[in-house]
């Protein structure tokens, strides 16, 4: 089963998507599916299952900080 991360920008999810591949997290951007859309152009984040746990350290360790560069990108 695959978990999915919904996100407003595009840029936000290819951060997201570019941090969990920095800690080993295989996961992709795709056009949110419009029956679990947030409206409008949203973008998610999807992963499988077997990852969740290492995702949940992530997002604790980064505390969310997806609207800055990840490291080493250029803003």
């Amino acid at each position: 089963m695959n978990v999915i991360m919904v996100f407003n920008t595009v840029t936000t999810a290819k951060r997201v998507e570019k941090t969990l591949a920095n800690y080993g997290v295989l996961s992709k951007v795709i056009h949110t599916p419009k029956a679990i859309g947030a409206g409008g152009c949203s973008h998610s984040v999807y992963f499988n299952e077997r990852y969740i746990d290492a995702v949940k350290r992530i997002i604790y360790k980064t505390e969310w900080r997806w609207d800055k560069p990840a490291a080493g990108e250029i803003s």
